[in-house]
């Protein structure tokens, strides 16, 4: 695709990316309705499923965790079934910021969008 026919499900990505951050930073609760009982979330190696897990977990992340985006990018597989690959840095505390890298298999169903699967790894390198 061109700049002036951008590809839609990059403009997919920039639109769930924008929400998802900025509903983490704001207010976690109202991403509930993104997961779906048969949602699986895989954080730092731990497996979640369903959205009560999932939202367990993300109400334990520390409140003030800031992530910034570097890069979103994403794949069609279908007209239903989007990849999106995010990766940037986050930040809690007065922790030095840690590059991350997060995943997530989004369904849209007539524009309404639900996580069907997640991973979050935090990367860390070893000196």
């Amino acid at each position: 695709m061109t700049a002036a026919n951008p590809d839609p499900s990059q403009l997919l990505a920039q639109q769930f990316t924008g929400y998802f951050y900025e509903k983490f930073q704001s207010n976690r609760e109202q991403l509930a309705p993104l997961f779906e009982e048969t949602s699986t979330m895989t954080f730092e190696g731990a497996c979640f499923k369903g959205r009560e897990q999932i939202m367990a977990k993300l109400m334990s992340l520390p409140m003030n965790m800031q992530r910034i985006l570097s890069t979103a990018d994403c794949q069609a597989l279908d007209n239903t079934f989007f990849i999106v690959f995010i990766v940037g840095q986050v930040k809690s505390d007065d922790d030095h910021p840690h590059g991350f890298a997060e995943t997530f298999l989004l369904k849209n169903v007539n524009g309404q969008i639900s996580i069907m699967n997640s991973f979050f790894r935090l990367i860390l390198h070893n000196a």
